[in-house]
Formats: C-alpha cells, sequence, structure tokens
C-alpha cells in the first residue's frame, strides 16, 4: 500500500467518514497522519532490524589512504554488521582482516603510533575510526544496516516488506487515539496479534545452529568481545 491507502486505512480506524471520502480528515489533518505513517514506518523498522533478518543490510567499499584513521560513514548509516579490509587477492579469492568493534579507553591498549594492518574500529559522530592508521592503500568493506527514507508523496510505498505494511498504519493509527484522548484497546490487540506474527517469522528464518563459545580475551592478538 501507498501513502494515500494508508492514510485512508488510518482514517478508518479513526472513525473520520470525512477523511475516508475526501482524503482530507474532519479532525484529523493530512499533514498530521502522514508524519504518524512516517513514525509508524520507523517503528516497524526498529523492530525488523531488532529480529536480526537483514532486511536494511547494505555493502559498500572504499580505499584507504595512508596512515588516515578517519572516514565519513555512509548517509544512510545506521550500525556496522561485518567490517573488514582486503589484504592480498581479488574476489572471490581474497584474504580478508575482520576489524572488530573497541571502546574509547580500549584504544589506549593499542599503539597510537605507526601504523599497519587495521584491526580494530569505533565509531565517533558521522564517522569511522580505524586503529592502526593503514600502511598501505588496502580496500575497506563494509556491511551495515541502512535507515530507511520517509514517504512525502502519497505514492510513496514505505520502505518495510508487504507483510508489514498494515502494521504501519496500526502504529499512526494509535497516535492518532492518543492526540484524541481515546483508549485503544482494540487497537493495541491488533498491534500485538502483528508484532507477535512477526516475532514468530523471525524465529522461523533463523536456522538452528550448535551454540559457540565466546572469547572474553583482553589482548589486542585475541580482539575485543564485551
Amino acid at each position: 500500500m501507498n501513502r494515500g491507502e494508508l492514510r485512508s486505512l488510518v482514517y478508518y480506524w479513526l472513525d473520520d467518514m470525512q477523511g475516508i471520502n475526501t482524503g482530507v480528515g474532519g479532525y484529523f489533518t493530512p499533514v498530521q497522519v502522514n508524519t504518524w505513517l512516517n513514525l509508524g514506518a520507523i517503528e516497524v523498522y526498529k523492530r525488523l532490524v531488532k529480529a536480526a533478518q537483514n532486511y536494511y543490510t547494505r555493502c559498500v567499499q572504499t580505499t584507504l589512504v595512508f596512515n588516515q584513521r578517519d572516514y565519513a560513514l555512509p548517509e544512510d548509516f545506521k550500525k556496522v554488521m561485518r567490517l573488514e579490509v582486503v589484504i592480498s587477492g581479488t574476489a572471490p579469492n581474497e584474504a580478508t582482516a575482520t576489524l572488530l568493534p573497541i571502546t574509547t579507553n580500549q584504544r589506549d591498549i593499542i599503539v597510537a603510533s605507526g601504523n599497519g594492518v587495521p584491526n580494530f574500529y569505533n565509531i565517533l559522530r558521522n564517522s569511522l575510526v580505524i586503529w592502526p592508521a593503514p600502511q598501505i592503500n588496502y580496500v575497506m568493506k563494509m556491511i551495515y544496516t541502512r535507515s530507511i527514507a520517509e514517504m512525502t508523496s502519497d505514492l510513496n510505498v514505505p520502505d518495510v516488506p508487504n507483510d508489514y505494511q498494515e502494521l504501519v498504519a496500526l502504529y499512526a493509527a494509535r497516535d492518532g487515539f492518543i492526540k484524541d484522548g481515546r483508549a485503544s484497546e482494540l487497537l493495541e490487540k491488533k498491534i500485538a496479534i502483528f508484532e507477535k506474527d512477526m516475532d514468530t517469522d523471525a524465529q522461523e528464518r533463523n536456522q538452528d545452529v550448535p551454540r559457540q563459545v565466546v572469547d572474553t580475551g583482553t589482548s589486542v592478538n585475541e580482539g575485543f568481545f564485551w
């Protein structure tokens, strides 16, 4: 469903007949409902990201600059999923080194001067900082979770899977109930059903794997895993 269709659905649940018939609500304005729809899409997006089903992954690469640690993150960046540098070879037979996240305090363990093969990274505002600085122009690849764009036209479709588009309208309608000061128990029950179905879908999409031991070593060679 596009934004216009979702807005009509919201008006239906809010019992705003003028909105259903004309697209312009008698009490709730299109601007208000459009805002709630974008917020609803963000809520669905956050639940899908939390479910770790990789709906919003993107892969980018850049060539590192000798002795440069800071690199700008993509504009739609949300969080890192995997970061690696190519040591040698070409795809699909390339050798790579995976970079591990560190905290600001953990940086003190790493020698601040000099350069080499990057092994660690941390995020500073809108920049990715790698440690140590690269000794040559490695290619760095990043798989990350991206953010979603707002719907700005009635023809826009929310950036969520088709099965969950109705949930976007449900979240928007709940905001309408809040503004109107009305109870929304039945709406909450419908939302709860959708959210439970999303959790079930996530579990069914995951494959069973043996449990693994987590290394909590503290040396630079062992890496950081906490």
